[in-house]
């Protein structure tokens, strides 16, 4: 259903044709769609390690883009787009097509192992410290999917105001559509581990259009009044999330001594996320606090774990301590899927991703610039997609390739918001 309404709205925005004349993101994702960068043959995609044709197609492409970008530039110049967008707009080419993709997961895992380096080499060259924030490799196709509808539908939305009240048919398309948008903002705004960890950064751009100083939402539920209220509202009472400048701030207050007086040890006052003056007592108070221990005395677990069980048999580890996290990937991965809850759900993944990191960096000899050529952390690895290719509802993913520190800074993050949300 919300598939048909997204489709139903954009069909109609292609029959504009100042839409698909003027629209930014519309003319790169079909620039980049051109059969002109596929290819019937290729060293990197062609090995015999991606199996889906279709899959195969998009790397193809992916890889002829990125060989041909002096082209894609000179193209992009002439519609006034500059590099950095135009890699934003490649990217969200990418997520599109692995979100409508009917492959394995593993085959994503190699699109994204491929081309990752090449990618970052044209659009990061001098920026490597955002590449892990501006391209999420991510395998669930429902986030890919929210972030790229959300992202859409802000670069197309000029062009929505201008269509919306052309005839009552329209109205009602465009309404539907709109509706449909506040709603999946609504979801990904209430998701706030996920918002504040960077994997939903189009909703900044979408509040950022739809700030109360402008007047568009006051424009939008004019036109639509079937808009709820509520939705309307939250766009304005937003869940703010602290800037880089901000994080490592709050990074510094905890790290903060406590006074050496009886009546403050232990104790620290630091500032909270809504700007308050709170004191903390450094152990007992978070402590008590944070649902993260409790997370991890479960992931740590070993009672009714079993080693044997036919996800690790099958991949034949050979260190005694990759098998020992095998098993418990394959345990802890399990229990996410019973979960009731996707807010409980992500904060559990976003700590079972730090654990497993802290757990392979037990493992002797591990080399974290090579950490692929080790076989039984490659086994590590691919344990992970039988299992979220099972699960119902909600799936979890990790990549040794990302910054171990980075997603210790989240888990930390998203703790000292749970301590002042209690």
């Amino acid at each position: 259903m919300d598939q048909n309404v997204v489709q139903e709205a954009h069909k109609l925005l292609e029959k504009d044709g100042s839409f698909a004349t003027r629209t930014e993101a519309y003319i790169l994702y079909n620039y980049f769609d051109r059969d002109i960068y596929a290819m019937k043959k290729s060293s990197v995609c062609d090995d015999g390690k991606i199996i889906d044709k279709t899959t195969i197609n998009v790397c193809f492409k992916l890889e002829n883009i990125i060989k041909e970008w002096n082209a894609v530039m000179e193209f992009a110049h002439s519609i006034r787009v500059d590099e950095e967008a135009s890699c934003g707009y490649l990217i969200y080419w990418l997520y599109g097509k692995v979100k409508d993709s009917k492959c394995d997961d593993s085959d994503i895992y190699w699109i994204y192992n491929k081309l990752s380096e090449p990618l970052e080499n044209i659009c990061f060259k001098d920026k490597k410290d955002k590449f892990g924030r501006k391209f999420v490799k991510l395998y669930d196709r429902n986030i890919l999917k929210s972030k790229k509808e959300l992202h859409d539908f802000v670069e197309y939305y000029k062009f929505i105001k201008v269509n919306v009240n052309k005839n009552i048919t329209n109205k009602k398309v465009y309404c539907r559509y709109i509706e449909y948008i506040f709603d999946l903002y609504h979801k990904m705004n209430q998701d706030h581990n996920l918002k504040c960890t960077g994997l939903y950064e189009e909703i900044n751009h979408f509040e950022n259009t739809f700030k109360h100083e402008n007047g568009e939402l006051n424009s939008l539920k004019n036109i639509c009044s079937d808009i709820s209220q509520k939705l309307v509202l939250e766009v304005n009472n937003k869940i703010s999330c602290p800037s880089e400048q901000e994080e490592n701030a709050y990074k510094e207050k905890f790290k903060k001594k406590p006074a050496a007086s009886a009546d403050s040890q232990n104790f620290t006052e630091i500032e909270s996320p809504k700007k308050t003056q709170e004191k903390i007592k450094l152990e007992d108070n978070i402590s008590e606090k944070l649902s993260s221990l409790k997370i991890y005395e479960e992931l740590n677990n070993a009672n009714n774990i079993d080693f044997n069980n036919s996800y690790c048999k099958e991949l034949e580890i050979n260190d005694t301590k990759a098998k020992n996290i095998c098993a418990h990937v394959v345990k802890n991965l399990k229990k996410m899927t019973e979960l009731d809850y996707i807010k409980e759900h992500n904060e559990y993944c976003l700590h079972f991703v730090r654990w497993i990191y802290e757990e392979i960096c037990k493992i002797p000899g591990i080399d974290w610039k090579n950490i692929y050529k080790n076989p039984d952390i490659t086994k590590l690895f691919r344990v992970q997609f039988p299992i979220n290719s099972k699960s119902p509802k909600y799936r979890c993913y990790y990549d040794f390739a990302g910054n171990i520190n980075e997603w210790k800074e989240k888990a930390d993050l998203l703790d000292y918001f749970q301590i002042f949300d209690k």
